[in-house]
């Protein structure tokens, strides 16, 4: 499994158990069958299984800064929306801030500026 790999190779092999484990237990986690393989990621085809489970999802985003899926952001129309770790984190935090106001909006936002350095785990897709 890609993600397994990738998550040993930042952090160790326990740490990727764990995330695995919670990804496929988690109820917001949705098995896809791919009848149809879409084949848009012609640099890396090894990518395509995300282009293609998003797709068959009907993700409203595939979240990721691999060079390869930049693609995506050229095709019209476009099947699945591409964003980098950095939008989807833009996008969340104006989500999460479109209700709040006054001196609690800008304790939140000094938080952000404070933890900015932190990364993010990538997300895979946000369903719709």
């Amino acid at each position: 499994m890609e993600y397994s790999e990738v998550i040993t190779n930042h952090t160790n092999k326990s740490v990727a158990d764990t995330v695995i484990a919670f990804i496929l237990n988690n109820p917001a986690t949705i098995r896809v069958d791919d009848y149809v393989r879409w084949n848009i990621v012609t640099t890396d085809p090894d990518d395509n299984k995300f282009v293609d489970c998003a797709i068959w999802a009907n993700a409203r985003f595939l979240v990721s800064d691999d060079k390869h899926l930049r693609i995506l952001k050229k095709r019209v129309p476009p099947l699945v929306d591409l964003k980098t770790l950095q939008e989807y984190h833009e996008y969340l935090t104006a989500k999460q801030l479109s209700g709040i106001r006054g001196r609690r909006r800008k304790k939140i936002k000094n938080l952000q500026k404070k933890f900015a350095h932190l990364k993010l785990l990538p997300y895979l897709c946000s369903v719709n």
